[in-house]
């Protein structure tokens, strides 16, 4: 599967079984998913994973760039003024986006140009 890319949004570590996730992973299916990874890596795939700010992820992805960034998180854990309250999380990825041109700053008040082909 060279030239393809996943991006993977699993339950986290420390998930609570129905408020985040409707359910859980355990410790073995997440290091399942490391090997996993490991292999897809292996084969070419280039993949981003989010995760948790947690040792585990990090001596599981150890070989792999980390980015750690602040993210807004649901009206459920809000100030109790509509203002979502800001978390940690890791972008764990097997290529380096900067350098690859992933990544591309984008200007989201302007409209896309949409070509259309019929």
């Amino acid at each position: 599967m060279e030239n393809g890319f996943i991006y993977l949004d699993p339950p986290y570590f420390k998930t609570i079984k129905g408020k985040h996730y409707e359910v859980n992973m355990t410790l073995e299916e997440h290091h399942e998913l490391a090997v996993w990874l490991h292999d897809a890596d292996k084969q070419g795939v280039k993949w981003l994973l989010s995760y948790d700010v947690d040792p585990r992820a990090e001596e599981l992805y150890s070989s792999f760039k980390f980015e750690k960034i602040q993210v807004p998180y649901s009206v459920a854990r809000s100030y109790g003024d509509g203002r979502a309250q800001m978390d940690e999380e890791y972008l764990i990825m097997n290529y380096n986006y900067k350098e690859d041109n992933y990544y591309k700053q984008v200007d989201l008040t302007k409209k896309p140009k949409l070509d259309v082909f019929l």
